[in-house]
């Protein structure tokens, strides 16, 4: 059984009125707040009882502090003193616009929609509602937003599920929140949902604390890429047996330690511009790809070469442009329906995610004039076929394969799971390896639309400059493979192919000319 913080936590004192920001001027705004609630139970009086790992939570406290947060830690609450005692204390402190982290280890259920954490004293053979015996996560969120606290991040990491519990779950673990309603949260939980949380060995800091305190000393991450990096961190360590978990619905660029020097990504080209910029339209940010000359098609000494891949010849691009870093975003594509919502409208959900609420995934469903259209709002178009190959070739000669090894199926998602592809469905963008131009799946994840005309013959009468597919057509060209894609076939950088009307394996990404007025919109 997992060991948890509960009695060995020590509580923090009071900031001192000395410590406290001077009060703002009449009329103007207090800055925002940062306020921090770790909640640990451990011993429990009818399920099984947790050890503390001292060492985690001293990071994680730690951690918070440095980042400039107000922190309380309480342990071992009966249902009665949390939503009497701890909460209301808590609440009070919290102002319109605060930064709010909760953070929770102890035992928790599903049950229906929601997620409960189970006070010290919870009986898993009353048959009282789980809502007159539990603190209902959903309930906890609605506190906060009452208080209008701006960004809330609500943290799980719950214990192995006592068996005990599992009569009265709805299912395994926690389940899927629901983030339609709500605005500026971040949920994250140590297991996928629906899944147990692995026992963790030894006595030491669990492998998800651990991450998570890592992640927050980390200058310049925001806080969406301090859950993407646990998430990262934790899958990776625990070879396999725990995915960590996170679902972002924010538009803020929160940062827990600004960034003390440039990002190392942002590498000078020139005078006036840098490798990787966001855009200002669609929030996406873009890379910077330059003129160049490579080999299109497939590689002589492929077997598996076809007709539509050959043959092999030399194409210049004799302009430099931006491309998407990752695959469009279903956040990004929402903030494009929401510039006119009159007109537009969201592509058909997939089944594995019917609420579209998994907004750091790529956006699937989209025909090829929609992506088009999208890319012509954020200020482009899509890449034409040599453009997205030069792209994904990365400045590398004849390679086959991604790295040039058929080992890269390890770091792509595609059907099946191997190594870092832990995924059944779609991946949050940038779970991978980015290529040497900083481009994250151009191999996997989802098929990309391309704006050339399929034809199969194309390659034998190619033009050398600039080349952009045939005049005309019956369809549009789809390349680097999908989740549900055969990694022998498809995982091959040169492997071309048309889906007709798109579907849940089918995104995009979006190229950007280098000229001024692009220049102007990226930042």
């Amino acid at each position: 059984m997992r060991a948890l913080a509960a009695a060995a936590f020590a509580a923090l004192a009071s900031i001192s009125i000395a410590q406290q920001p001077p009060a703002a001027p009449a009329g103007t705004r207090a800055p925002a707040k940062r306020l921090a609630l770790l909640l640990a139970n451990g011993e429990y009086k009818l399920l099984s009882k947790a050890e503390a790992p001292q060492q985690g939570l001293t990071l994680l406290e730690q951690s918070l502090k440095s980042a400039g947060f107000e922190v309380r830690i309480e342990s071992d609450f009966t249902l009665a003193r949390l939503l009497k005692e701890i909460e209301p204390r808590f609440l009070s402190s919290v102002g319109p616009g605060d930064v709010c982290f909760i953070f929770y280890n102890g035992h928790a259920m599903q049950s229906g929609d929601d997620n409960y954490l189970l006070p010290v004293e919870f009986d898993p053979a009353s048959s009282v509602p789980i809502n007159q015996r539990a603190r209902s996560l959903i309930g906890l969120q609605q506190a906060l937003d009452s208080k209008s606290a701006g960004l809330k991040m609500l943290v799980l990491d719950p214990l192995r599920q006592d068996p005990r519990l599992l009569a009265q779950s709805t299912g395994a673990g926690l389940t899927m929140p629901d983030v339609i309603d709500v605005q500026e949260i971040i949920y994250a939980f140590s297991s996928s949902p629906n899944s147990l949380t692995p026992p963790q060995s030894g006595r030491g800091a669990d492998s998800f604390t651990k991450a998570l305190a890592a992640a927050i000393d980390r200058p310049g991450l925001s806080a969406v890429e301090v859950f993407s990096a646990v998430q990262s961190e934790v899958g990776r360590g625990s070879n396999q047996s725990q995915t960590p978990f996170f679902l972002p619905k924010t538009t803020q660029a929160f940062q827990f330690r600004k960034a003390i020097v440039k990002a190392p990504e942002r590498v000078k080209l020139g005078p006036d511009k840098d490798q990787l910029r966001p855009n200002r339209i669609d929030r996406q940010e873009y890379v910077y790809i330059p003129a160049g000359t490579f080999k299109q098609g497939c590689v002589g000494s492929d077997p598996r070469c076809a007709p539509a891949e050959s043959p092999q010849h030399t194409v210049k691009i004799s302009s430099g442009f931006w491309l998407g870093r990752t695959e469009v975003e279903i956040s990004a594509y929402q903030r494009y329906v929401d510039s006119d919502k009159k007109v537009l409208k969201m592509p058909t959900a997939p089944l594995w995610d019917r609420k579209l609420q998994l907004t750091n995934h790529p956006v699937t469903g989209m025909n090829w004039e929609e992506a088009e259209a999208y890319c012509e709002w954020a200020g482009g178009r899509l890449p034409t076929e040599a453009e997205w190959e030069y792209a994904a070739r990365a400045g590398a000669e004849n390679e086959t394969y991604p790295l040039n090894s058929e080992n890269s199926r390890d770091k792509a998602n595609f059907h099946g799971k191997k190594e870092n592809d832990r995924y059944d469905y779609t991946a949050p963008v940038r779970s991978f390896d980015s290529n040497k131009f900083g481009l994250f799946d151009m191999a996997g994840n989802v098929w990309e639309w391309v704006s050339d005309w399929y034809a199969e013959d194309y390659y034998a009468s190619a033009p050398p400059v600039d080349p952009k597919g045939p005049a005309t057509g019956r369809s549009h060209v789809v390349r680097g493979g999908s989740w549900d894609s055969d990694p022998r076939e498809h995982l091959r950088i040169s492997f071309r192919l048309t889906y007709p009307k798109g579907g849940n394996k089918v995104g995009f990404r979006c190229l950007l000319p280098d000229n001024e007025t692009v220049r102007s919109q990226l930042y």
